[in-house]
This record gives structure tokens, C-alpha cells and sequence, in this order.
């Protein structure tokens, strides 16, 4: 992997590398665009667009079927579509699904639709009995691609999906 500029989602970035990421199924979306225009450029690596969250839980399962390494990349704003698929089947059959789920809502937030849902999403989560894990301004950057790798590795561990929610609206500001 070249050497990337310290940011957030160039961390993103080193941690997917650092699992060997093969498949990045994702809703298309302006604030994750340099994660996704980076795995696009990268032959070991197939990029799945969606047009509905629930999808990805679906195509994930069988990529976790056939052993592949597959991250599912939406908006948190997109877990209202996500949960009954990710309950219904990830959990209940013991899929370990990863999950990166960008967070909107809060600064710099510009839709007020997001805004309302990116402040219950965490939430929902729990309620769902599905686990759900934060990386924002409060875990120091140098950090951010070994719990992205270590997220990964826990939704294999617990046999389960693991939802990891990350911030990257405040990307230019550090």
C-alpha cells in the first residue's frame, strides 16, 4: 500500500488494506467518496454499489459463505432500511457482517432529515441486541486503522455483524 496522507478516511483506507478487503459493497454517498474512489482503483478489490441498505446484508452473507473479505459501507442514516435484514438474518444465523456506517447528524450537518435519524442511530443499534462501535474525534487518529481492522476481526469473533460508526465530516478541520 502507498504511504497516505494522515486523515480519517486514509485511515479508513489502512485498516480495510490491513484485512485485505476484496469486497466493499456500499451506498453511494458524498462523504465517504475518498474511501470508495480509492478501493475503485484498486484491481484486488470489487466495489458493489447498492441501491438499498438491505442488500448489502444479503450479498455480504454469501460472500462470508464463499470465505471472502467484505466490508458493507452506508450512511447511518440508512440503519432504519438495514435492521431487519442484519436481526433477521445476520444475527440470527451467526453471520459475521462488518458493517462501516458514516455518521451524519451533529456539526456540519446539512440535511435535517439526517440530522434527526444520525442522533438515534447508535440507539437503535443496541435496541436491535446488535453491537455498534464509535471511532470519531475522541480516538486519536493515529488509532483509527487498527480498530477498523480489530472491528473487523471482533464481527468474526462473535460470529455476529458488528456495526462500526465513523465520523468524517470533520475531516479537513484536523
Amino acid at each position: 500500500m502507498k504511504k497516505l496522507p494522515p486523515s480519517q478516511s486514509n485511515s479508513v483506507i489502512k485498516g480495510l488494506e490491513n484485512i485485505g478487503l476484496e469486497y466493499l459493497a456500499y451506498l453511494p454517498d458524498s462523504t465517504m467518496k475518498k474511501i470508495i474512489d480509492y478501493f475503485d482503483h484498486k484491481k484486488s478489490t470489487t466495489l458493489i454499489p447498492l441501491a438499498r441498505e438491505e442488500e448489502g446484508i444479503g450479498i455480504l452473507a454469501g460472500l462470508e459463505a464463499c470465505k471472502k473479505k467484505a466490508v458493507l459501507m452506508i450512511q447511518d442514516s440508512g440503519l432504519g432500511n438495514l435492521l431487519n435484514s442484519m436481526v433477521t438474518l445476520g444475527s440470527l444465523y451467526k453471520i459475521p457482517i462488518f458493517i462501516v456506517a458514516v455518521r451524519r447528524g451533529g456539526f456540519q450537518e446539512y440535511n435535517i432529515a439526517n440530522a434527526e435519524f444520525g442522533e438515534i442511530a447508535t440507539e437503535l443499534v443496541g435496541a436491535s441486541r446488535s453491537m455498534g462501535f464509535i471511532l470519531d474525534y475522541k480516538v486519536p487518529l493515529e488509532k483509527w486503522a487498527y480498530v477498523v481492522e480489530e472491528a473487523y476481526n471482533y464481527a468474526h469473533f462473535m460470529t455476529k455483524p458488528i456495526i462500526l460508526f465513523i465520523n468524517l465530516k470533520d475531516e479537513s478541520k484536523l
